[in-house]
């Protein structure tokens, strides 16, 4: 067999494998050594091909796509080199928010490595800091069996599955040449199969637990990120209304699609800052949370505080967790619910459901009266004008005042964000995997500093099926740094911390194809909204306000709803 035909068919059977174990998938950057792969990902007719020319865009856009597919694994192949390393960020991002990203790398072989050959770099555990598992696999060596390449690629896969979910390092050592024009064949090899592990705790746990919280009359569940993910919602629920407790959910908790249920409260941070509850008992199911205030009251708290999580990595940034329990979170509602004792009494939770319809009322009239452009109108909009649409939420200011604004009252669609590292890079590339994941309307929030670190992913929206719609923020700057206290010290404000600029995005939208928006007063606003719906292409919005102005309206929002609050009582 010539060495061509040889790597054709490892390739062959490495994407075959992979496709074997429930990958479908499979995002290319272009590059010479991985060329092999990528014929065989382009000739497997069951699998879905995305190929980007930037691989840190591709990292991000792969990391999207896993998202909306309920966290299914998705391949990243890309060549040797600095190829590498530009997926840096994004497997940060996947580490620390639990995505099954599955990297292959192609490689030189042994003799080419120290010793100047171009483009050569170490791979070896390179990404060691984040990944779940790391393998030299040398396909070129016919002393290495099919069959401990297949084992192998099975192990790999199961390695990014098993909680908590997270990246795996394929790093495959390719010779040359690469090209091969034999036609496909089937190809059949048997293949290790892993059953997926669901750990469910001892009845006994349920039991203790069941008992500590029947003693208490004044809980709170904290739904954090990813409480729900994919979960039935009825299961919370039910336990919220047997204990009488509010729940306050975070954006991406998957709570928001709860409605105005009576036991939601909308609004949540804006109500701790007035009702300065005490709670017997804190029950946190989920992982962690945007907002400071939430963290702030559970610091003021002195209770027991019980959290749920999937996974095992630890989420107790305060360190004042009283016990612990690894379960999915549905299942433990179900378990817990026959342990539990019905509340005599639903004071508790009328108490904070009245100061969240008065809150709420109080930011309508806030926001019917002002009719000003500003950040927190066009997220108040939203929870009514775009509930119909999954989002996704960039870092920084967009995705803090979706938190304390966006309560649509019958209930969100998906929303998503990368708070594993809560970075502002790979945010459109993020967005774009998203939409091509859900086939179906996007709409993406994104801070201008977050557009400007991630241009070249124009192209990933471009060419997307479904319709995304890119609404920027372009307030000129970071300004989020405008509610810190530097920005007292404004002779070095603007220059060192602010990252001012003046720069527009119309010329990006035009050189990528995009139907372009500049808005500029809240009419403008609605016409524009109404225009990109009924159009229903991918489009850019940029919505445009004042940065130093924000800071004045996020304080006349907090005092509407303390005076509302006052008024309640």
């Amino acid at each position: 067999m010539s060495l061509t035909a040889f790597a054709a068919q490892r390739a062959r059977l490495v994407i075959d494998t992979l496709y074997q174990q429930g990958i479908s998938h499979f995002c290319i950057a272009p590059g010479s050594r991985s060329t092999p792969l990528a014929l065989a990902i382009g000739e497997h007719p069951k699998v879905q091909a995305s190929v980007h020319f930037d691989e840190r865009g591709l990292g991000f856009y792969a990391l999207g796509l896993s998202k909306s597919l309920s966290y299914a694994p998705v391949v990243l192949l890309v060549t040797t080199g600095t190829a590498v390393a530009n997926l840096f960020p994004a497997l940060m991002e996947a580490h620390a928010s639990r995505v099954p990203l599955l990297l292959l790398s192609a490689d030189r072989p042994p003799e080419l490595r120290d010793c100047g050959a171009n483009q050569t770099a170490d791979h070896i555990k390179i990404f060691s800091s984040c990944t779940r598992w790391e393998v030299d696999l040398a396909l070129c060596d016919s002393m290495v069996s099919d069959a401990y390449i297949a084992s192998t690629l099975a192990y790999a896969v199961d390695r990014c599955l098993h909680a908590p979910k997270g990246p795996v390092h394929i790093n495959c050592i390719i010779r040359e040449p690469f090209i091969h024009t034999s036609p496909l064949e089937e190809y059949f090899h048997t293949s290790c199969s892993y059953e997926p592990g669901q750990p469910i705790p001892m009845e006994s746990s349920f039991l203790k637990w069941g008992k500590l919280l029947s003693k208490a009359e004044k809980g709170v569940i904290l739904l954090g990120s990813d409480a729900l993910a994919e979960q039935d919602i009825k299961p919370f629920l039910q336990l919220a209304e047997k204990l009488q407790w509010p729940i306050i959910s975070d954006i991406i908790s998957g709570g928001r699609q709860i409605g105005n249920h009576l036991c939601h409260i909308q609004h949540a941070e804006l109500v701790l800052s007035s009702v300065k509850a005490h709670a017997d008992v804190i029950l946190q199911i989920g992982n962690r949370f945007v907002s400071k205030a939430i963290l702030q009251w559970i610091q003021s708290q002195n209770a027991p505080y019980f959290l749920v999580t999937d996974h095992p990595l630890r989420q107790d940034p305060l360190h004042k967790v009283s016990y612990r329990m690894e379960c999915k979170t549905d299942l433990f509602c179900n378990l817990i619910l026959p342990h539990l004792s019905s509340a005599t009494s639903c004071s508790w939770i009328s108490l904070w459901k009245n100061a969240a319809i008065a809150v709420s009322q109080a930011l309508q009239i806030h926001f019917e009266e002002s009719q000003t452009i500003s950040e927190p109108a066009l997220f108040f909009f939203l929870q009514e004008k775009g509930s119909d649409y999954s989002l996704y939420l960039s870092s920084s200011m967009p995705i803090r005042d979706a938190d304390l604004l966006l309560y649509p009252a019958k209930g969100s669609c998906q929303i998503f964000s990368n708070r594993g590292v809560s970075g502002i890079d790979g945010n459109i590339a993020t967005a774009a995997g998203i939409a091509r994941g859900l086939q179906k309307p996007l709409i993406a929030l994104l801070g201008d500093l977050a557009t400007l670190h991630d241009l070249n992913s124009f192209a990933l929206v471009h060419k997307s099926n479904s319709p995304t719609f890119l609404i920027v923020i372009n307030n000129q700057g970071g300004g989020i740094f405008s509610f810190l206290p530097v920005a007292e010290k404004k002779e070095l404000f603007e220059s060192l911390i602010a990252t001012a600029h003046d720069y527009s995005f119309e010329h990006v939208a035009k050189m990528f194809s995009l139907p372009y928006y500049k808005v500029t007063s809240w009419e403008q606003w609605q016409s524009t909204w109404n225009t990109a719906q009924e159009r229903g292409n991918s489009c850019l919005i940029e919505y445009c306000t004042e940065r130093t102005l924000n800071v004045e309206h996020h304080t006349l929002i907090k005092e509407a709803a303390k005076k509302a609050f006052y008024a309640f009582l």
